[in-house]
């Protein structure tokens, strides 16, 4: 009976030092060939003005036994954005490396860990190539403007629709211009960038 449950927690174990293994050997060595700084748990470069915030998410909850998940989330922002004001409307875009159409990047005890890695290597090649691409900054300039436009006309509508409420329904002013700021917040960021830009 002992020897039955210690296997069952050595077996647990399984998955997730495969998955340090692919960390130390994969994803680190790809992203340090590529000039991404190691932060902690994310890996970071500044490339146009942007920096590209790559990071490790692993599944915390509703976990089966013996299978690790986890995906690689790529965020892009400003430079001049801190860590303080990091938050989802600061994204100017955002990516992931999953696995057959999942969600996540599975790894469990019976899986061909080499030829995993093969395929993990050449998705972060392609992806940080894109990221890193002259094109790569044309897109995001014609994304972040299309982005500031269609933020224009919500601040507009917003503001009709405060218009519109009574001076008694102050929980509905005070999250219509909460979200007004944050719309209003995005255009100073995005035209922060395209100024800098402009410099460069």
């Amino acid at each position: 009976m002992f020897l039955y449950i210690k296997q069952n927690k050595l077996m647990s174990k399984i998955p997730k030092e495969l998955k340090k293994e692919v960390i130390k050997e994969i994803i680190s060595p790809t992203l340090k060939c590529m000039g991404f700084k190691k932060k902690g748990t994310f890996y970071s470069k500044i490339i146009y003005n942007l920096i590209i915030d790559i990071r490790l998410q692993s599944q915390r909850y509703y976990k089966e036994e013996n299978i690790e998940n986890f995906r690689i989330n790529i965020k892009v922002y400003p430079s001049f954005i801190t860590e303080k004001e990091l938050c989802e409307n600061a994204y100017f875009d955002n990516n992931s490396i999953q696995e057959n159409n999942s969600s996540w990047i599975q790894i469990t005890c019976d899986k061909n860990i080499e030829q995993f890695k093969i395929w993990l290597s050449d998705e972060l090649n392609k992806k940080c190539k894109i990221f890193l691409s002259d094109s790569y900054k044309i897109f995001v300039k014609n994304k972040v403007l299309k982005e500031k436009e269609n933020l224009l006309q919500k601040i507009i509508l917003k503001k009709d629709d405060l218009k519109k409420l009574k001076s008694t329904q102050e929980n509905m002013i005070s999250i219509l211009k909460n979200t007004i700021l944050l719309y209003e917040q995005k255009i100073e960021w995005i035209d922060k960038w395209l100024e800098m830009e402009k410099l460069t």
